[in-house]
């Protein structure tokens, strides 16, 4: 009993959307000092190494984004740790990295706007609405309608102890670690029982009768919203995964939510790169993107550029990212790289309404933090 009521206490401050949790978090944000050490993240050949330092709360998913990014075929990502003292700890001034990433409140970050770089948010969502929802077109509605005839997919709703055991150890268990591996960041078991099961709703998709995905939601009852928690497939199949089954959840669980008069489908959250696969398969719905709620709403990352080499550019150009803007609180711009020799992401939607382009010929790495007028993409 007292490890559930802790397991729920700390889900609770991780994730409630009461304004009162959010003030705390914020307050002990501020006053934090940061952690005190950089996370030094390497390629493995060694010729691009990106340094995260600051609050505790943003290093870790930072690093593990930069984990995968980093890895070649074969090859892990190295990663070590390195012990900052003084203003080093603040600036991420480091000479071991071309790159470095801050992470701290957005307020802290404003006091220093002579650090330089690009301003990101700590973590974005994007959201379904449910009404009035003009974006997702009538030829997804219709190409949805023929996959769920074709495959006889159908939704269930469970309440069952052994429903959760089975979608947890069949489903989301193996998913996390065949797409993921050591890169995985997910809830344990105890966590997921007692904060959101017992507390949510659990979702399966089945396809013919059989159980093949499903969703652990939870409703938040003050902004009427249906959040994303955990997902899975049977047995991790990607195959699965390939035949849009993880989105013919997403089309359900918007009908679901229409139907049972919620305002929205928050489809989970994201670091503010949005070459991640996962983003872009979300996109398919046309989701707002939105700043986090609590715990990071008010955590920012400063990316700032040490050299300009091909391997720092070649990250950028992969990797286009979500800016905050700096004219309205919350505005966000996505930005895309490109140079003479590497052609932008044209293949990428960062799904805000305004984007940039960057020439880095124009403007080198080191001087993002100057980049002016928007060129639509």
């Amino acid at each position: 009993m007292l490890l559930d009521l802790r397991a729920r206490a700390d889900y609770e401050w991780r994730y409630s959307t009461s304004p009162a949790i959010s003030r705390l978090h914020m307050l002990v944000d501020e006053t934090a000092r940061t952690a005190g050490r950089a996370v030094l993240i390497s390629t493995p050949s060694a010729d691009l190494r990106v340094a995260v330092t600051g609050l505790s709360s943003g290093i870790r998913a930072m690093t593990s984004f930069l984990k995968q990014q980093l890895s070649a075929e074969g090859s892990a990502a190295v990663v070590t740790e390195l012990p900052l003292s003084g203003r080093a700890a603040f600036a991420g001034d480091l000479d071991e990295a071309d790159i470095t990433v801050l992470c701290d409140t957005g307020r802290r970050i404003a006091r220093h706007p002579k650090e330089g770089g690009l301003v990101l948010p700590g973590w974005v969502h994007q959201v379904v609405p449910t009404q009035g929802n003009k974006r997702l077109h009538k030829s997804d509605r219709q190409r949805f309608a023929k996959q769920r005839r074709e495959n006889g997919w159908t939704l269930e709703v469970a309440q069952r102890e052994e429903d959760f055991e089975f979608f947890f150890t069949r489903m989301h268990s193996p998913m996390v670690a065949n797409r993921f591996g050591d890169y995985a960041i997910s809830e344990d078991r105890r966590a997921a029982r007692v904060a959101l099961f017992r507390r949510g709703i659990l979702f399966f998709l089945l396809e013919h009768g059989e159980r093949v995905g499903g969703m652990l939601c939870r409703v938040d009852a003050r902004s009427k919203v249906l959040y994303y928690r955990l997902n899975g497939l049977l047995d991790g199949d990607h195959r699965l995964r390939k035949s849009g089954a993880l989105v013919a959840i997403s089309y359900f669980l918007v009908e679901w939510a229409r139907e049972n008069r919620l305002h929205g489908v928050d489809l989970s959250g994201s670091i503010p790169f949005f070459s991640r696969g996962v983003y872009q398969a979300k996109r398919r719905l046309h989701p707002n993107v939105v700043l986090a709620d609590v715990p990071m709403r008010h955590l920012r990352y400063r990316l700032a550029i040490k050299r300009d080499t091909n391997a720092v550019r070649d990250f950028l150009v992969a990797n286009p990212l979500l800016r905050l803007d700096g004219s309205t609180a919350g505005a966000m711009e996505g930005v895309y790289f490109t140079d003479s020799r590497r052609p932008l992401r044209a293949d990428l939607r960062s799904g805000v309404e305004q984007d940039r382009i960057v020439d880095l010929d124009e403007t080198p790495p080191q001087l993002l933090g100057t980049i002016g007028v928007p060129k639509p993409c």
